[in-house]
């Protein structure tokens, strides 16, 4: 069965490259091929009509000419060393999206030459199909296509569960009762392919790059794995392995040296998994895991072997204790000669026959630290010397089991054990806030590879001089908060300050409303809801609405905005959803929102988020996160431009490591942020996601509580999207539910009209009605000026006149109960212009068009939205 046209023939589609199979009919378990690729394809040119006849016919094809295989010498060989060249690719959509709404996106209109259904395409539940699209000039590189496959998903606005369409050998079924669709069928932009070209650079630039040696501490865990994966104890994988067991165990091997690499391609070609990924493949993605640790070996083996999993480890790897050092170019030798039976005892425990050997204690009165000050040479304030006496303190105390007690030293000049304490925690604050070493001779700034092992020795040295933070990890924390709050003036938490007032004699709060009855300056609120359900595009509706935009100052129905918000108000958008592509992914939901472009990131929005390429690290709701925060706020109100509301995406994300959205701590940091943002007038969104399986958002309970609002995000039985307002501190009263819609980058409320013939709920707005049908109109002179040639006139779309927009009506054949006749579409129309939700395209008297829908800018990715409701998946697919 076939819809739409037959594709234009020009311009049309030069012929495609394919390899045809007809051993293959549909997909069945008898032609479901087995084993190793055969060498059973024929390379063909076809036109688009001719791979259609094949494709109906239930045959199966490649989108690539075969070469011949190695042993054989048989062309045809479907394998990736067996590629030969492309000019065709195709996506693999499996319930990412209906059918209807892929063909709703204007650049799959343009350029997909047809669609196929597979034999699992179910209309009434998850849409499943190919999409075929065709690019110039010819290529000869596999790994080129594979990007410009990636290129094209990200031009569509599609974050694909199943990516195997990225490979160019991936064999496609036919199925003879495929449901056939024709596109415009025309070339992929030249800069589609010129941007595959500059990713493919990239990417080989950094497996250029040489690898860092890694560390001494985790030599040990190297070992570790590499004898686990060689001697077979951790066993190698089996089907349904890939995400928790297969991709974890790459990841750990990419940080390794080549030892454990070639013991992991070892283990792989043992497993499952050999026949889905080559040897190559492996290689291209070890360069997107640097940043894992070998942990993650370390912790599958403990999932599949249980806790003891370090019993199957042969003495040799068994876990040694260890005291960390710092690194050396920050410690100096004390001024006086160490004895060499000394010096080898530094850092590796004392025994009983060795504490002897040690030097002497520093003399009462005196702490390590003020020996070590005492000392004008040395620039820093730990020295190796200090190291063994603090050591042999600790053995001394250790050996007549009592603790060592602070002295009292203010009369003799020293310091207290308090003190030290003090510096202990003041040394590790200002390596995490600003990669800083506090010493008596001054400040150091430090490398970032010295930062974490600098932290790591000073927490050591706290936790065996003061057990209790041992005991305790959350007090570390807590310190280091409380430290920070007191560096930035923050109101200070004290119990002596809890007694009972008269709140009629306190001044009232400023909480200034940026949406009526919705959102005020200075507030926190948070939302939640399901994968897609559309959270972040709620968000980014919200913030548009905060700042005034033209067309969009209502939200959902809520009091407007006031037009002079639009030149005063900016947001920050913390971006952490996606991991290290958090950055790319907002930048596409931007795009969707028709909020690209520089003046938008310079008057009206800025992000902050992580990003592959670049290597920055994702932002974190910790010390160095908190104070960035602040130095932004700080910033651009400096510029005159403050910000006016701060959205993170999402709360689970930017926890800090160790911390959970459930535990009581992270209350600390939301309100720490709070007392951040409302002084300078900044509200909070934070947006928080809830498992598909979960009948409640995890910790959702406690956080509602300290909120001014709470607001969530769901899909009713009847299939409508709906916003609750489950609480607000804005007006009297909450649970107000809001059916809602979002397409062409506008979000629209449903009219809560009794519909018998959709058995009641929620109906289309007259207004979302009048702006969908608009939008067709914009795109079907889209689609006409793309057929014509390319050295024509390029025409502007003229708009449409109010007074045509009944026929318009008509010749859709679709009606609206509340647009009856001529006059009621008409008055309507005027409205719409007058609200800002449709433009002028020249005089007064020419025609009008949906604000944001300038067909000159339609090649620009800033108005290739998509219509629908997408969320990224919170775990990665197999």
């Amino acid at each position: 069965m076939q819809q739409g046209g037959q594709p234009q023939e020009s311009p049309g589609p030069s012929p495609l490259l394919v390899a045809l199979h007809y051993g293959h009919h549909n997909k069945t378990r008898a032609s479901s091929p087995k084993g190793a690729p055969d060498a059973s394809y024929l390379n063909h040119s076809l036109t688009p009509a001719e791979l259609v006849d094949h494709v109906s016919l239930g045959f199966a094809w490649v989108g690539a000419h075969l070469g011949p295989h190695p042993g054989t010498g048989e062309v045809g060989w479907r394998h990736e060393d067996g590629y030969l060249s492309s000019n065709c690719c195709a996506l693999d959509i499996d319930g990412d999206l209906s059918l209807e709404r892929f063909w709703a996106i204007p650049f799959a209109q343009r350029h997909c030459i047809f669609t196929a259904t597979s034999c699992s395409h179910d209309p009434g539940g998850e849409h499943r199909f190919r999409a075929v699209f065709w690019f110039t000039p010819t290529t000869d590189d596999i790994n080129l296509h594979r990007h410009i496959v990636a290129e094209l998903e990200e031009q569509l606005g599609l974050e694909l569960k199943d990516r195997s369409g990225r490979k160019a050998e991936r064999l496609w079924y036919g199925n003879d009762r495929a449901v056939i669709r024709y596109g415009g069928g025309a070339m992929l932009p030249a800069e589609l392919v010129f941007n595959a070209q500059d990713n493919l650079a990239e990417e080989k630039r950094i497996l250029a790059q040489p690898r860092r040696p890694p560390s001494a501490s985790a030599d040990l865990q190297i070992r570790q794995a590499t004898w686990l994966l060689d001697t077979g104890t951790l066993a190698p994988t089996t089907d349904g392995e890939y995400s928790e067991v297969w991709l974890k165990v790459l990841g750990g091997a990419s940080c390794g040296d080549e030892g454990l690499w070639q013991a992991f391609l070892r283990w792989h070609l043992r497993g499952h998994h050999r026949h889905k990924n080559s040897i190559k493949k492996c290689e291209r993605e070890r360069s997107k895991f640097r940043r894992m640790g070998v942990e993650a070996i370390l912790g599958v083996a403990a999932r599949r072997l249980g806790k003891d999993w370090r019993r199957h480890l042969p003495s040799e790897l068994q876990d040694q204790r260890r005291i960390v050092e710092p690194p050396r170019n920050l410690i100096r030798a004390a001024e006086a000669p160490e004895a060499p039976e000394a010096a080898q005892n530094v850092g590796t425990p004392a025994t009983g026959a060795d504490i002897s050997r040690q030097p002497p204690p520093s003399a009462p009165g005196q702490s390590l630290i003020a020996a070590a000050q005492a000392e004008p040479q040395v620039p820093d304030a730990v020295s190796f010397a200090e190291l063994r006496t603090a050591h042999t303190t600790l053995v001394r105390a250790a050996a007549v089991d009592k603790p060592i007690e602070p002295k009292a030293t203010a009369e003799a000049g020293g310091e207290s054990g308090f003190e030290l304490m003090h510096q202990l925690l003041d040394r590790i604050y200002w390596l995490m806030i600003e990669a800083k070493h506090v010493g008596p001779d001054g400040d150091i700034q430090v490398d970032e590879e010295q930062v974490e092992p600098l932290i790591e020795f000073y927490t050591n040295q706290l936790h065996v001089a003061f057990p209790l933070y041992a005991r305790e990890p959350g007090r570390l924390r807590a310190s280091l908060l409380r430290r920070f709050r007191a560096e930035h003036g923050l109101i200070p938490r004290r119990q002596s300050a809890m007694r009972a007032v008269a709140l009629s004699e306190l001044d009232e709060e400023d909480h200034t409303p940026l949406i009526e009855n919705l959102l005020a300056a200075g507030c926190t609120y948070l939302m939640y809801g399901k994968p897609g359900t559309g959270k972040t595009n709620i968000a980014l509706a919200l913030a548009r609405t905060v700042i005034g935009a033209p067309g969009h100052t209502s939200f959902l129905g809520f009091p407007e905005v006031p037009a002079s918000a639009w030149c005063q108000r900016r947001v920050l958008i913390i971006a952490t959803d996606g991991g290290d592509d958090a950055r790319a992914n907002m930048r596409r939901y931007l795009g969707w929102q028709n909020m690209l472009g520089t003046d938008w990131e310079r008057h009206y929005l800025r992000v902050i988020g992580s990003s592959n390429r670049e290597g920055s690290t994702p932002w974190k709701m910790n010390l160095f996160g908190l104070h960035m925060l602040t130095n932004e706020l700080d910033r651009a109100a400096a510029e005159g431009l403050p910000y006016a509301l701060v959205i993170f995406d999402s709360l689970k994300a930017i926890c800090p490591d160790g911390l959970y959205v459930g535990d009581q701590q992270i209350t600390a940091y939301i309100e720490t942020i709070r007392e951040i943002c409302q002084p300078r007038g900044v509200a909070q969104l934070h947006i928080h996601h809830q498992a598909k399986d979960a009948s409640y958002a995890q910790g959702a309970a406690g956080l509602e509580e300290m909120m001014q609002g709470n607001f969530q995000l769901y899909v009713n039985d009847a299939g409508q999207h709906i916003f609750a307002v489950r609480k607000s501190r804005a007006e009297w009263g909450g649970n107000k539910e809001i059916a809602y819609q979002m397409g062409a980058g506008r979000l629209d409320p449903m009219t809560a009209i009794h519909d018998e013939q959709q058995g009641g709920g929620y109906r289309e707005s007259p207004e979302s009605f009048l702006l969908r049908l608009l939008q067709d109109h914009v795109e079907a002179f889209t689609q006409q000026q793309s057929a014509l040639p390319l050295n024509a006139e390029p025409r502007v779309y003229p708009g449409i006149q109010i007074t045509d927009i009944p026929a318009l009506v008509s010749q859709s054949g679709e009606r609206h109960p509340d647009l009856r006749g001529a006059n009621p579409i008409i008055l309507t129309a005027r409205a719409m212009l007058k609200d800002g939700l449709l433009e002028r395209t020249g005089s007064r008297k020419s025609g009008v068009r949906p604000v944001g829908t300038d067909p000159r800018r339609m090649n620009s990715e800033q108005n290739e939205m998509f219509d629908g409701f997408v969320d990224f998946p919170d775990e990665d697919d197999d």
